[in-house]
This record gives structure tokens, C-alpha cells and sequence, in this order.
């Protein structure tokens, strides 16, 4: 699904990790109270809007930040070799995130294809 405030929020945390035109690849997993969730948003149901999207955005930016925190904290004693070694460690972890998404997306595609193909319990 596709939320705009969280896309804005994840890259404004990887700000200061990716460089240039780099754009970092993330999956999230939020639990949240469905009802601070408009899923009416788009015909096939990828887009969303939250009820409190400041609060989404905050949490989400300093969730990400945290978490990036090492990353920058490890290549702060060096300033010649901090963005190469924050680059090279952003780049392993999207590798690894793009694996993880690309087998929730089989995993997925594999639930719907038998959900479909079960038979009605009639």
C-alpha cells in the first residue's frame, strides 16, 4: 500500500544516510486501530490516508531515524569515510529489504491464488 506521509517521512529519515538522487527502499509494518486508517482512498486499495497523519509522519521519522542511528553513529569518527560506509550499509540493508518485500510478495500472491481457488463452503 502507498501512503504519501509515509514515504515523506521515511525519506526525510534516510536524508542523511542516501545521497544524490538515491531513493531508499523500506517496508514498514505499523499496528494501528483500523479506524485511524481510510482505506477508501483508492479503487484497489493501495493508497490509504491516516486520521492523524502529523502523528504518523513523526512517529515514522524518528522510528527510522532511530533505528539508522548506529549507521551514523559508526561512521562519525572518520568524516572522509562516514558517507561511503553509511552508503555501503544503506545499500546491504535495501538489498535485504527488497528480499524480504519481494517474498512477502510471493507469499501474498500465493494466499490470494488459493484463496481463489477454494472452493465455496456451500
Amino acid at each position: 500500500m502507498r501512503d504519501k506521509v509515509l514515504a515523506h517521512a521515511a525519506r526525510a529519515a534516510y536524508g542523511d544516510v542516501l545521497h544524490g538522487h538515491a531513493q531508499p527502499m523500506y517496508a514498514l509494518f505499523l499496528a494501528i486501530d483500523p479506524a485511524r486508517v481510510d482505506v477508501n482512498v483508492h479503487p484497489t486499495k493501495i493508497e490509504v490516508r491516516f486520521r492523524d497523519s502529523s502523528a504518523i509522519h513523526q512517529f515514522v521519522l524518528h522510528a527510522v531515524s532511530r533505528a539508522l542511528a548506529p549507521a551514523a553513529q559508526e561512521g562519525a569518527g572518520n568524516e572522509t569515510a562516514a558517507p561511503s560506509s553509511l552508503a555501503a550499509l544503506a545499500a546491504a540493508r535495501a538489498r535485504r529489504m527488497r528480499r524480504a518485500v519481494i517474498q512477502l510478495g510471493r507469499a501474498a500472491s500465493r494466499q490470494r491464488l488459493a484463496l481463489r481457488n477454494r472452493s465455496p463452503t456451500t
